[in-house]
């Protein structure tokens, strides 16, 4: 099971800070609810599902961005 390590949410805040039509304005609660869905993408395609998507119409550039999360940002933890 892979999980969002510490570097893993703050490269998502600073990609949605950087890319995001919000910018910073981000909680933590959905910082870490961006970091669900990369774990969980994780979980079914392994380091190709370590990405973070942002939608045309939520992106500043006005296109579908997709960003990768480095190795650094995500590591591996067996079930319990």
């Amino acid at each position: 099971m892979y999980y969002i390590t510490k570097a893993g949410l703050a490269m998502i805040e600073e990609i949605l800070t950087e890319h995001h039509k919000r910018g910073p304005k981000f909680l933590d609660a959905e910082i870490s609810a961006w970091a669900s869905e990369i774990e969980d993408s994780l979980d079914e395609q392994g380091p190709d599902g370590a990405y973070l998507e942002i939608k045309a119409a939520d992106a500043i550039s006005g296109h579908t961005e997709t960003h990768k999360i480095f190795l650094t940002g995500y590591d591996w933890k067996a079930d319990e």
